[in-house]
């Protein structure tokens, strides 16, 4: 008795012998193409194509394997694309379709260059109602039971037969249509060079691999043009990179093309060496023949299909009906609502049973009054509407140079939420130059009834309940811009990301149900990397976990304790190592940053390095907070920060830097020091000012004085002399954290104090501010007054009580004996508190709680809660942050209330940035 599996294999090995007596039996047969006349090869699509009929001769369908799933018929299955050079070619692939139906569309999916002819694309589709062929050009096939992987096809081609995991698929016979790998060394689908395997014995097209694909793909709609269950005047076809390209290879050569949808190919093979390649297998060629509906699917950072020839690809097509689904900053593979446009354009197309919205029509008005570029987008309102988003980059090639595939693939591109104004959807294009390009296009999201099911690019089943379509993308030149007036108002920015509402527009994943997130941000000019910089950020985790820092092919794995509290983390270039164990030398060259519960770095072309970095994220998700590049060096920050040709000019709160340096004291031979913005008239005064000083957060564990540096640069031009304290930390330092803070928090203090008369400060008159766990430090100022607190080095007879505490989501979780909470007493300087409802270390309950003890014992204390604020929602670094504004109006009311400040407010919001307003978006306490 014969087991059973071998049985399987046998039938297979008895296929793959008939196969052969087959190709032998026909030896003789006439050739699917004529030999060239005069070794003259066809020098157009027209003459390439002349003469062929793919309908022509017997399909020969083999059927390799056949089975049921979910109500689907599914095969695997070959047919015959024709005979070359004396041998007969034939075409694997996978075919099914709903059982028992009739009169189906019919689609072919064609892959890409290193994907396979999946069932699960076969599958998806037939439960929609369509009958489905993915053909396997390369080789490879996926499907239960029957995976024909790289190693097999060469199996298969060495006629293994006796291996386990042999299978018959496609056999290109004598010519050589295979990729990755080829079957002869020196095949190139770029190429129409003549190769001892190619057909022609003279540079032609039809001895590219492009051309022996194309006529495989059109045999495959005859496939579907001949099985019962098909409609034949219902086809479609769609693929993906190499297929994308064939997508539109087939459908501008076969006229029973009814509907295409290429992604991430089919726009861009423009500019090959050879002129005659360029005429018979160029995307521009076959572009000009499509008359039918066709939808790009087209991701902003494409390598293949790039969006930049999106505008030329649209004017060269026949065809009027055509949209797009362009995801920004995706490369070569797209999230589910931009895959599942495809099933949509099928249904209009080849089902009658879904209407697309016209595309977006987008303006772009250059000239404006104040220098800024404005979109307006007409909208089809036919279907509900959930946003409608302005993408934009300067980071698009000169026009007239050819791409560079880094700048392709990782340029970024920035958002501009559109709200409607009238007729149309508007949003202004803030720019960071006007001496570089600016390319623009809008996404308007739609919603779906119910929800739409699709395999993606790589054969994922996924499902959205909305769909994205884009506009045209609109190209400027900077000479454009420059003649318009257009102004660069974006400046140079240490602060990466506030994770604000709206934040993950700037990041992208394609798998966006997790958490992890990447963006191209740290390629952009405006926030790239000073020298001597560190990479810093703020996390709050419920449970212990370790967190994947990536960037690029480097990686850093920080370890987080959980518990909610925020953890700070900074990491130097070195701390990024990539799969052979070596340091990022600096940040200067990055491109791309991604945090992720896990990361496996690879080494490259050659290397067989392999590093799994993290593991499966435990618990809730991460909250992410402050993410900027560090700098401790303030000549290197203000260099960073200055932006050229802006000498003299006025400068915004967020670039302002210190007037001067105050070192307040000296431990174990380091100098801490006040980073000091002087008021107006210093110089000249004979008087004292009133003093503002701040403490940086981070945990008691890292940050930088600068972080405050712009809450400074208001108080200055308060009138006040205001000061960032730069304190010892425990990552840094080594020291007992908060302890020693502390006691650095009330040296800073006596200093100032010590010397009022000469540093002109207002003993009577001083603020103290702090964040985080600066705010703990600012309010251990009004409450602490233990002797282990103390610093001996100034005379503890001076006051270390400030005249007003202003505290900024204040962290009081430490050691008992230095928490504040636990010293509220009478006779305790006025308070202000600040914290946004969504901080996930801090609960607005508990500064209730201690908002009221300390109005109980006779206090003066106000407590403002923001809406939707998170951890540092008060942060003045992001320039559009209203929380930022917001705190400073109420505190500069505060400190006139108490007699600190004279005079009215200068608080001035950036235009665009809004007004909070009590009740929709804070709440207060005052009593």
């Amino acid at each position: 008795m014969i087991p059973l599996h071998r049985l399987k294999y046998l039938r297979l090995s008895f296929v793959a012998f008939c196969s052969a007596l087959t190709i032998h039996a026909h030896a003789a047969e006439p050739e699917t193409l004529a030999p060239l006349v005069d070794r003259v090869a066809p020098a157009s699509v027209a003459s390439l194509w002349a003469g062929y009929d793919p309908r022509a001769e017997s399909l020969e369908v083999e059927i390799l394997k056949e089975w049921e799933e979910a109500g689907v018929v599914l095969q695997i299955v070959r047919f015959r694309v024709g005979v070359f050079k004396g041998e007969k070619a034939m075409l694997a692939g996978v075919f099914g379709y709903p059982k028992g139906a009739q009169n189906l569309p019919g689609l072919l999916n064609i892959h890409g260059g290193g994907q396979y002819a999946d069932y699960k694309s076969v599958l998806t589709n037939a439960k929609r109602g369509y009958a489905t062929i993915s053909i396997a050009w390369a080789g490879r096939i996926a499907a239960p039971d029957y995976r024909v992987n790289a190693e097999v096809v060469k199996m298969y081609w060495e006629g293994e037969t006796e291996n386990p995991n042999y299978r018959v698929t496609t056999d290109w016979g004598a010519v050589d249509g295979y990729h990755a790998p080829s079957k002869n060394r020196g095949t190139a689908f770029p190429s129409a060079k003549a190769h001892p395997w190619t057909l022609d014995r003279v540079e032609s097209p039809r001895n590219s691999g492009w051309f022996l694909a194309t006529m495989g793909a059109r045999r495959a709609l005859t496939f579907l043009e001949q099985q019962p269950q098909v409609d034949a005047d219902r086809l479609g076809v769609y693929g993906h990179s190499m297929g994308g390209k064939l997508t539109v290879l087939t459908t501008g050569s076969d006229d029973r093309v009814k509907a295409a949808v290429p992604s991430c190919g089919g726009i861009s093979d423009r500019d090959n060496d050879s002129a005659l390649f360029r005429a018979t297998l160029g995307d521009d060629a076959y572009l000009s023949n499509i008359d039918c509906p066709i939808l790009f699917q087209s991701p902003s950072n494409d390598f293949h299909g790039r969006i930049d020839d999106l505008p030329q690809a649209l004017r060269e097509i026949q065809s009027k009906d055509w949209r797009i689904a362009s995801a920004p900053h995706h490369n070569h593979q797209d999230s589910a609502e931009f895959v599942v446009s495809s099933q949509l354009w099928f249904d209009q197309y080849l089902k009658g049973e879904f209407s697309f919205p016209q595309t977006p029509e987008l303006k772009v008005q250059l000239k404006t009054k104040d220098g800024r570029p404005v979109a307006a987008v007409q909208v089809d309102a036919s279907k509900p509407i959930r946003s409608v988003d302005i993408y934009y980059t300067q980071q698009g090639q000169i026009d007239g140079q050819k791409d560079q595939r880094d700048n392709t693939v990782n340029r970024f591109w920035r958002h501009a939420k559109a709200e409607l104004a009238g007729q149309s959807w508007r949003a202004a294009l803030p720019l960071f130059a006007t001496d570089q390009p600016l390319w623009v296009y809008a996404n308007v999201n739609y919603e779906l009834e119910t929800a739409v099911t699709a395999a993606n690019y790589y054969y994922q089943v996924v499902s959205s309940d909305h769909f994205e379509l884009s506009s045209a993308p609109q190209l400027f030149t900077p000479a454009q811009l420059q003649a318009a007036g257009a102004t660069a108002s974006l400046e140079p920015s240490l602060m990466i990301e506030s994770f604000e509402a709206g934040w993950q527009e700037a990041w992208f994943s394609y798998t966006p149900q997790a958490w992890a997130r990447s963006t191209h941000k740290v390629y952009d000019p405006q926030w790239q990397a000073p020298a001597g910089a560190k990479l810093a950020l703020q996390v709050s985790a419920v449970e212990a976990n370790k967190l994947v820092v990536g960037l690029d092919d480097f990686a850093a794995e920080v370890q987080l304790d959980g518990g909610s509290a925020w953890e700070a983390i900074e990491l130097a270039p070195a701390d990024f190592k990539n799969a052979e164990g070596a340091s990022l030398e600096d940040f200067s060259q990055i491109r791309e940053l991604s945090l992720s519960p896990s990361k496996t770095l690879k080494g490259g072309r050659g290397s067989s390095a392999r590093v799994q970095l993290g593991g499966p994220w435990k618990g809730a998700d991460p909250v992410f907070n402050d993410l900027h590049w560090s700098v401790p060096n303030t000549s290197a920050m203000t260099s960073a920060m200055a932006a050229p040709g802006e000498a003299g000019a006025a400068v915004s709160l967020q670039r302002r830097q210190p007037d001067t340096m105050w070192t307040y004291k000296e431990v174990d031979g380091k100098a801490l020091q006040l980073s000091v913005f002087l008021p107006e008239g210093y110089e000249e005064a004979k008087g004292r000012f009133p003093t503002f000083v701040v403490y940086h957060g981070g945990s008691w564990k890292t940050g930088e004085a600068s972080w405050h540096y712009p809450d400074c640069a208001y108080w200055s031009d308060r009138g006040m002399i205001a000061v960032s304290v730069d304190y010892r930390l425990s990552l840094r330092d080594g020291v007992e954290v908060p302890l020693e803070c502390v006691k650095d928090a009330k040296s800073a203090v006596r200093f100032l104090r010590k010397h009022a008369s000469e540093l002109k400060v207002d003993p009577d008159k001083m603020v103290i501010a702090g964040g985080s766990a600066g705010g703990q430090l600012a309010a251990a100022m009004a409450t602490l007054t233990s002797p282990e607190t103390n610093d001996e080095c100034y005379d503890l007879s001076i006051s270390c009580v400030p005249n007003a505490v202003v505290a900024y989501n204040p962290y009081y979780k430490c050691p008992p004996s230095l928490s504040p909470p636990n010293f509220v007493t009478e006779g305790l300087p006025p308070f202000i508190t600040f914290l946004g409802d969504q901080d996930p270390a801090i609960t607005v309950e508990s500064l209730v709680e201690f908002h009221k003890d300390l109005i109980s014992k006779g206090n003066v204390s106000e407590f403002y809660v923001g809406k939707g604020g998170k951890h540092g929602l008060c942060n003045g670094r992001n320039p559009r942050n209203p929380f930022f504004y917001w705190s400073l109006y109420l505190i500069d009311q505060f400190l006139v209330e108490q007699g600190i400040l004279t005079g009215s407010s200068q608080v001035v919001r950036p235009e665009g940035v809004a007004e909070l307003q009590f009740g929709s978006d804070y709440h207060a306490y005052r009593e």
